[in-house]
């Protein structure tokens, strides 16, 4: 259902609709697998799932925010090779960075 609350569905009745809609196979498998496995096997492999997806999603957390982190760092040390930061002169305006980029291409030619 996360999906329809991205798209932002506001009539109600539609939601509704969607998410019942979505439950008819999940009692469908869960039948199933009730049936054929039995009650205890099914909610153990069903807790196993749980428990895992809620491991990976932890995990996959944890090194979200280590990678954001290290790129907050790097952001920080970016600036350090900045022009601003290492005292080049910098034009003040379009004028002269026009003026700057004609004699750099003059002396080329």
């Amino acid at each position: 259902m996360f999906i329809w609350t991205v798209h932002d569905i506001t009539n109600i009745y539609l939601y509704t609709f969607l998410g019942g809609l979505l439950e008819i196979p999940a009692y469908l498998l869960l039948w199933l697998a009730t049936a054929t496995l039995g009650r205890k096997k099914t909610f153990a492999i069903l807790f196993l799932i749980c428990g895992i997806s809620i491991s990976l999603l932890t995990t996959l957390m944890l090194l979200l925010q280590k990678v954001f982190s290290v790129g907050a760092l790097v952001a920080a040390a970016v600036v350090f090779i900045l022009p601003e930061t290492t005292n080049k002169n910098m034009p003040q305006g379009i004028d002269e960075e026009e003026d700057d980029n004609d004699s750099v291409y003059s002396r080329d030619v």
